[in-house]
Formats: C-alpha cells, sequence, structure tokens
C-alpha cells in the first residue's frame, strides 16, 4: 500500500530531523560499551573521585589522592561535579566506569540541548546543517573526549547548553532567571567554566548588545552567589586558604597546551574565514553572523583560557564549540553555489578538521588489549589485601581502592604526615615513566625502609598493537600504558 504524499513528507522529514539524534545515540552506545578502555586512565580522574567515593563508602568528603591533608574536609576543587558523583555513586556504584558514564551521560544532554537551543534560534534549519553540526562536533580529536573521562568538562558542557537554550526562551523572566543559575553552577563547577563564560558574554554582546549586556549582567549576578556559597561552606569547614592556595597559589600552568594540536581548531577557523571571503552573499544575516562570531570566537576562547590559565585538551570543547556553530550553519547553504574549486576547498577542510576522532579510534583499537583493566584487578587481588595501605600510581586506584583498607596516589605525597608515611605497606607504580609521572626510586626513598618487589604487569610487553607500524598514533594519547610494579615493605626506617 502506497502512503499518501503528505504521510511520506512526514516520515521523510521526521527521518531527516532524527538523523542526528541517531548518529549520537550510536555513537554514545559505542562509547559506553568501552568506556574503561577508550581511555588510559589519569590522574586528575582519581583527585574528581576520591573525595565523591569516599562521601559515598565512609560518609566524610575527604581525599587521599589530592594536594591537601586528609583530615580536612576536600577543597582542593570546587565541590559541585564531587558532589553530583556522589549522588550518581549511590544509584549506580563507585567505579571508574559509573564516573565516565556520568560524563558521558552529561555531555549526551548537553549536546541535545544545544541542538535544540540552535534549532530554536533559527540557526541551524535544515537537517544537513544539524547532521553536520553532529559529525563535526563527535569527529574532532577532543571535542568529544570530555565524555570518556570522569571530570568536570561534561558538567561544564551541560551548564553552557542550558545558557544557549535560556536565550531561546519567549519570557524574558525565565530567560534571565535561567541564566542566573548558570552563573551560580558554573561558581560551583570550575574556574574553567568562569572563564569560559567571561569569554563567550563578549560574543553574546557582540550578536545582540543590548539582550547580551542584559543576559550576560544575570550571569554575572549569578556567578557572585555561587561564590559567596563557596566561600560561606569553606569558611565554615576552615578550609578556605586550602581552596585559595590550590586555586591561585599554583598560577596558571602554559605548559598544558595540548588543546592547540587538534587539526579541528584550525581547519574550522581557516574554512570559516574562507567561506566569509568567498561565499557570504549566499548566507542569511543570520547565518553569516554566526558564521562570523565562529570564526573570531573559536581563536579568542582559545587564547583567552591560554593566557588566563592553560589551554589542555579537555578545555579545548569551549573553544570548538563556536566555529562548529557557524560552520554547520554556512557550509550547507553555501555549497550548492561554490565553484568547484571552492568545493574541493571546503571539503578538504572538513576532512581535517573530522579526521581526529576516527584516528584516535585505529589507536585505540590496535591497542585494545593493553586497556584491559580486568588485568588490573586480578593483579591487585594478587597483590593487595583488605589490611593493605597502598602509595599508588592512579592506573591502579580503581582496582585497589575496593580492596585495601586505604589507598593514597602520587599526588598526596607531598601532604602525607609521618604517621601516613610509616602506615603504607605496599607501593604500586609504572615500572617506565617519565615526567610528570612520579619516580617510583624517589617515592621509596622518600618513605624510608626497605622495599621488596613482589610482582610486576606490563601490557604494553605482554600485549603488542595489532600493527605495530602504526606506533605513531601514539601521541593522540598523553597518557602512560599500563605497566607497573609492586613492593612490599620489609622494614621500617
Amino acid at each position: 500500500m502506497n502512503l499518501p504524499r503528505a504521510g511520506r513528507t512526514s516520515s521523510r522529514t521526521l527521518l531527516a530531523w532524527g538523523t542526528p539524534y541517531l548518529i549520537l545515540s550510536i555513537w554514545s552506545i559505542f562509547t559506553a560499551t568501552n568506556i574503561s578502555r577508550l581511555r588510559p586512565i589519569s590522574g586528575d580522574e582519581v583527585g574528581y573521585l576520591d573525595p565523591a567515593i569516599n562521601l559515598v563508602t565512609e560518609g566524610h568528603f575527604y581525599s587521599t589522592a589530592w594536594w591537601q591533608p586528609a583530615n580536612q574536609f576536600f577543597a582542593a576543587n570546587l565541590p559541585f561535579h564531587a558532589l553530583i558523583s556522589s549522588g550518581w555513586f549511590m544509584l549506580f556504584g563507585p567505579g571508574l566506569a559509573q564516573g565516565r558514564l556520568l560524563s558521558l551521560a552529561l555531555f549526551f544532554t548537553g549536546t541535545v540541548l544545544i541542538l535544540e537551543a540552535l534549532r530554536r534560534g533559527k540557526i541551524l534549519t535544515t537537517s544537513w546543517q544539524t547532521v553536520l553540526f553532529t559529525l563535526l562536533w563527535l569527529c574532532g580529536l577532543y571535542s568529544q573526549s570530555i565524555s570518556q573521562f570522569a571530570r568536570p568538562e561534561g558538567l561544564c558542557l551541560l551548564i553552557l547548553s542550558i545558557y544557549f537554550f535560556a536565550w531561546t526562551l519567549k519570557s524574558r523572566v525565565a530567560c534571565y532567571l535561567t541564566v542566573g543559575f548558570c552563573g551560580v553552577a558554573a561558581a560551583l563547577t570550575g574556574l574553567q567554566m568562569v572563564a569560559a563564560f567571561a569569554l563567550y558574554s563578549l560574543l553574546a554582546i557582540g550578536a545582540n548588545i543590548r539582550k547580551g549586556l542584559v543576559v550576560s549582567s544575570f550571569l554575572v549576578l549569578g556567578g557572585l552567589l555561587g561564590t559567596a556559597a563557596v566561600i560561606a561552606l569553606y569558611t565554615w569547614k576552615d578550609v578556605l586558604p586550602v581552596f585559595l592556595t590550590s586555586t591561585f597559589g599554583l598560577g596558571a600552568n602554559r605548559a598544558q597546551w595540548h588543546g592547540f594540536r587538534d587539526p579541528a581548531l584550525w581547519a574550522l577557523t581557516a574554512l570559516g574565514l574562507f567561506i566569509l571571503v568567498r561565499s557570504r552573499s549566499h548566507l542569511s544575516p543570520t547565518v553569516k553572523k554566526a558564521l562570523f562570531l565562529g570564526t573570531i570566537g573559536t581563536p579568542l576562547v582559545a587564547a583567552g583560557l591560554f593566557l588566563l590559565s592553560k589551554f589542555p585538551q579537555y578545555y579545548c570543547f569551549f573553544a570548538l564549540l563556536p566555529i562548529v556553530i557557524g560552520i554547520s550553519s554556512a557550509a550547507p547553504l553555501a555549497w550548492p553555489r561554490m565553484r568547484r574549486i571552492d568545493k574541493l576547498a571546503t571539503g578538504g577542510l572538513l576532512t581535517v578538521a573530522a579526521v581526529g576522532f576516527p584516528l584516535y579510534l585505529v589507536y585505540f583499537l590496535n591497542t585494545y588489549n593493553q586497556r584491559d583493566l580486568s588485568q588490573i584487578d586480578r593483579f591487585c587481588l594478587e597483590h593487595v589485601s583488605q589490611s593493605s595501605i597502598i602509595f599508588c600510581d592512579p592506573g591502579v586506584y580503581f582496582s585497589a581502592k575496593p580492596i585495601a583498607r586505604k589507598v593514597f596516589t602520587q599526588f598526596y605525597l607531598s601532604k602525607a604526615s609521618g604517621e601516613d608515611r610509616a602506615s603504607i605497606t605496599t607501593v604500586i607504580l609504572l615500572s617506565r615513566n617519565a615526567p610528570p609521572y612520579i619516580d617510583e626510586k624517589a617515592v621509596r626513598a622518600s618513605l624510608g625502609g626497605e622495599w621488596k618487589p613482589i610482582g610486576a604487569i606490563d601490557l604494553e610487553a605482554t600485549q603488542p598493537p595489532i600493527f605495530p607500524s602504526l606506533g605513531f598514533l601514539k601521541r593522540l594519547s598523553y597518557l602512560q600504558p599500563y605497566n607497573f610494579t609492586a613492593w612490599d615493605i620489609q622494614h621500617h626506617r
């Protein structure tokens, strides 16, 4: 039976507009299935999740995995992400996979909200535009990596998406209250979110001076309320100096510039300039403005974050979002009227922008067995007991934490008391390492006493890559593979 023409058209429209969500869902299912292996464990993940795990399992908000004594209320970072993580762990249990799945859920929700905000704002009006946005957003080298690490950036994206959505609300009161909430949430989440909002506010004012100024005022007001809440909490817990020292005492760390390595950052900015020069007459005023703001906004946000603090890979999404929006709105409309040479240039730059994550997937699949955490779990079961007090590399933390009596990580060493040092029974650290990873000889010398090696595991040696010639792709990941040696204390100093 043939459908009526209206029915066929409705079905095609539904399929076209649903395609971005289908792509996002398939990508999310793949990511969730491989969540523990996609990225090696980073020290920051342990630092951010340890207070949440301790709150759930012991009822106290403290950490033995950061630069703060364990007898204090945790204040080395802002609390919102850890508190949300603790609620998530109460529902699904604590662990690496659960922490990363929270980031994935936040990323998924944030991406959906941004898509809807761009549709409501008439910036993305065709299915080709929304599909291009989804592909560019998911295929960049670093834009989607925040969904695969247990860090606050997934929460930052959700807050940013709510801010975008607030701009499309018809009620001014609802818009201003929502933006105020975003300001509060940003102040509770991280200074990177505060800095990003300051830079995005400049773009908002450029898009609409009057509304941008009013919206930015409510954002600042919310930020001040959130800051007051943080100060009140940390003053009450007598740890405000700890927070100030941890946050501002370390200064800018411009050695972390890796976000600039994402080819999408450069290729899309170049493409934005190219379309503005060659095809701007084919664009509507709304699309032209979106492309212009994206082309200047991406380098502005990247440079601003770098100059204010740093620009590691997990900040790159802040800078990429404006140009991904601009290119997604402009390229599909400009394409039909481009000359052949312009189409070749546009296609080439889009390919460069979208090649990052596919290349990382090749690296991931080539070294798939080197990321098998079940082998690290078995290694810890052999060498860690319920009475053990462990000092370990972050890569071992999630395997040792459910077994050991207490777990310290390398970041805690400078704050460890004499009692803490004397209590450590087992050390598990990288067998081969390079800065910034801590040297096991230096650790054992700092702890004192005599130590005996009791076992080692080296997944890099026992699980070689499928294609050794692809080893150069290792540069796409700055984290060490899993190779650890364990020592037991024989005689205390």
